[in-house]
């Protein structure tokens, strides 16, 4: 969940299975701080919706387990930010320019220590 000046987004939709597997449909919906209608930012999509941020114009959200898509806040298209391996479930943050979060590389089945990283990847990052 996440907050600014006016609204409240969350995940939508079954959230047992955020792990990706076999995920259920949902989405990102908003709701004003005053009440009212829920509204989805996007039809529901079959992902694992985990971590949501906000921004000025954005939402960003954490599709388990290894994608971040950001979406207007007054809804639309989401658009594919980062791909890449599995990212740990610890938060995404933002400045004024980039977005951060951690990754680890496995080595096989096992994360070993010490092969953690922190990704910085601009928030208008566009994976094709």
């Amino acid at each position: 969940m996440a907050v600014d000046a006016d609204f409240v987004y969350f995940a939508t939709g079954d959230p047992s299975n955020v792990s990706g597997v076999q995920p259920a449909p949902m989405n990102v919906s908003r709701v004003a701080k005053t009440g009212g209608p829920v509204t989805p930012l996007f039809p529901p999509m079959d992902i694992g919706i985990d971590q949501v941020l906000v921004d000025g114009d954005e939402v960003f959200f954490h599709q388990a387990p290894a994608d971040i898509f950001a979406v207007p806040k007054t809804g639309g298209t989401p658009r594919h930010v980062w791909h890449g391996v599995e990212d740990e479930r610890r938060g995404m943050h933002l400045d004024a320019h980039d977005l951060y979060f951690s990754v680890t590389v496995p080595q096989g089945d096992i994360s070993l220590p010490g092969h953690h990283f922190v990704v910085r990847v601009a928030r208008t990052a566009v994976v094709p």
